[in-house]
């Protein structure tokens, strides 16, 4: 008969702490163990000026007066205010002096007292952001946010504040209170404009079209693009970013990260206590730490996300993506508004025009060897050889990008298949003509025969060939054509159609992580707050940003603040028409040619002094 077991077993109480025998062992060793003296502490020792001046010491509850010393950040208005109340004996003057005790951060309390007298009178050096309980001072917020917009942290801005003179800025659990005010200021901020610049879209697209009603969703075409935090994609943090191309602004972002400082706090912690559970219910909805995944799967989620709320947060349908072809984020919004509105992709026709050189770069490595013809790849007249814009190599790579350029149609004629189709076959020759124009064959029909009739070629206007020392030999023909026919794919060159790049794109990538330096460990509060004031800037310029910015947190605006972001605007709008002139365009083209062109024929005069693990 089987044994019955019993309904409850009482468990037995398990000692979880460390055994006395084991401290005593840790506890002995450490006493054996001899000091360490770190690279740090011995450089540091050995290099100690004897000139150092002899530090005071700090306040006491008797004296807390000092004179005063260093540099100080004083408003112009408190100064005025506290020397219109100062008294002034006759024949006395006024002592200058340093409350240290009330001291927070860069805001300081200094006293102006009678020399006869002794009468004084207290001013703090800035006013107060805000008023009542937890008031803090207007110089601190600006400090933060100072040094939020030029990518510093704390520790920067000590280093800032010591060497101009001045005292430290606020402590460490200051400054995180000040940085998640910012945060909540620069997300507001943001948002508001987003939702200016779609409503701004909409009308646009209304006045193009009378026949869309004021409900009804507007299909608008998108540049989307992922960036990560840190390169290689292992980062703890990405943004997904999504730029109307018609208007050129920034309409939605989604900042994901991997990390959260709480819940990372919150590890050790009984995950069944009803302690933990409380703190779970209150934490989840504002948890930064929420992607699941690898840093790669960033771009695809945060796509997702904001296709996801495009209708009900703007009544926007992002019917055309323009993105680089990187990630798999196109396929997990295509179908996301169901049978109303498939989303069609567009290629950056800048990051395609790299797929050439790449192409051309893996055919030069693949082949070693001797070719048909006895002779090597490259490195000589007629053979594959250059970079992406030197040599043969630079040449084909150049002609591929400009024929994608010259051959692209307007936006409204995607909608037109016979236009499509047509303009599509004219770019797949034209492509080809590359190909075969530039390999010397004996037989001028078979070069020529992609060639237009009334265009660039030497050969269809005047009946001779044309010799260019990037020509390539005969053996190209056959080794290159599987190349170009993959890259002249009418799939792909019907999604360069409209020529459009991911300029606007990268340099908002830029104005992020000028914010938010990619070398350095930040958190996920500060990369959404650098997200966020790329946002204005990008869109906005410098003052309006500041402006909004500085609404949001109750600051004002000085005369030297409106005038430096004036002269800022003005500059970035003058070296931007500077940039697009023609001129301009080709004269950086030929220093970087002529740049790289220098670089190989060093490295090839030097026979490579430099290779990974080759010495």
């Amino acid at each position: 008969m089987p044994r019955k077991t019993p309904k409850y077993v009482k468990k037995k109480n398990f000692f979880r702490g460390t055994p006395y025998h084991v401290m005593k062992k840790l506890e002995n060793r450490e006493e054996e163990e001899e000091e360490v003296i770190t690279a740090s502490e011995r450089k540091l020792s050995l290099n100690k000026t004897s000139e150092s001046p002899d530090l005071q010491s700090g306040p006491t509850c008797t004296d807390s007066r000092r004179d005063l010393e260093g540099f100080y950040l004083i408003s112009g208005k408190q100064l005025a205010s506290a020397l219109q109340r100062a008294h002034v004996c006759q024949g006395g003057h006024l002592i200058p002096f340093e409350d240290q005790t009330k001291r927070e951060g860069l805001s300081c309390t200094l006293v102006l007292r009678c020399s006869i007298c002794s009468k004084e009178e207290e001013f703090c050096t800035s006013e107060n952001a805000c008023e009542g309980p937890g008031k803090s001072a207007e110089i601190n917020r600006r400090a933060t946010l100072a040094a939020s917009e030029v990518g510093l942290a704390r520790e920067g801005l000590c280093d800032f504040t010591s060497i101009l003179g001045t005292s430290p800025p606020v402590t460490a659990p200051s400054y995180e209170r000040h940085l998640a005010a910012l945060s909540k200021a620069a997300q507001e901020a943001s948002e508001e404009h987003m939702k200016m610049a779609a409503e701004c879209l909409r009308r646009r697209a209304m006045d193009k079209d009378p026949s869309i009603k004021e409900d009804d969703f507007v299909e608008v075409a998108v540049s989307y693009d992922g960036t990560w935090h840190r390169r290689g994609h292992t980062s703890n943090h990405g943004v997904g970013v999504v730029i109307s191309i018609d208007t050129g602004e920034v309409l939605d972002t989604e900042v994901l990260s991997k990390t959260c400082k709480q819940c990372e706090y919150r590890k050790g912690w009984d995950k069944s206590s009803d302690k933990y559970k409380a703190w779970e219910a209150s934490h989840k909805d504002v948890c930064l730490g929420i992607h699941k995944g690898s840093s790669g799967k960033m771009e695809v989620d945060a796509a997702v996300k904001i296709w996801g709320r495009s209708e009900d947060k703007y009544k926007l349908r992002y019917k055309y993506m323009l993105s680089d072809g990187d990630s798999a984020a196109y396929k997990a919004v295509k179908d996301i508004y169901g049978d109303e509105c498939t989303v069609h992709k567009l290629d950056c026709v800048g990051h395609v025009g790299k797929r050439m050189y790449k192409a051309l770069d893996k055919v030069r490595k693949d082949n070693k060897g001797k070719l048909e013809d006895g002779k090597g790849v490259g490195r000589a007249k007629g053979r594959l050889r250059g970079t992406a814009d030197t040599g043969s190599i630079g040449r084909l790579c150049k002609l591929y990008r400009s024929t994608i350029r010259s051959n692209t149609i307007n936006m409204k004629a995607l909608d037109n298949d016979n236009d499509k189709k047509e303009a599509v076959e004219k770019m797949r020759r034209a492509i080809l003509a590359i190909l075969y124009h530039s390999v010397t064959l004996s037989d001028s029909d078979v070069r020529h025969q992609y060639c237009p009739e009334d265009g660039w070629c030497e050969y269809k206007k005047t009946g001779k060939e044309k010799m260019n020392e990037n020509h390539l030999d005969p053996v190209f023909l056959e080794l290159l054509l599987p190349t170009f026919t993959r890259l002249s794919d009418p799939d792909l060159l019907e999604r360069c159609l409209p020529g459009i790049t991911q300029n606007q794109n990268e340099s908002f990538n830029a104005l992020i992580w000028k914010r938010c330096p990619k070398h350095l460990w930040r958190g996920p509060r500060v990369v959404r707050t650098a997200v966020n004031l790329a946002i204005l800037a990008f869109n906005c310029g410098a003052e309006s940003s500041r402006y909004r910015i500085f609404k949001k947190l109750n600051l004002k605006m000085g005369i030297h603040t409106t005038i430096c972001a004036q002269i800022k605007d003005k500059y970035r709008i003058k070296r931007a028409r500077t940039r697009a002139r023609e001129v301009s365009k080709r004269r950086r083209k030929a220093l970087r040619a002529l740049r790289k062109s220098r670089d190989e024929a060093d490295e090839e005069r030097e026979g490579g002094l430099y290779s990974m693990g080759g010495y």
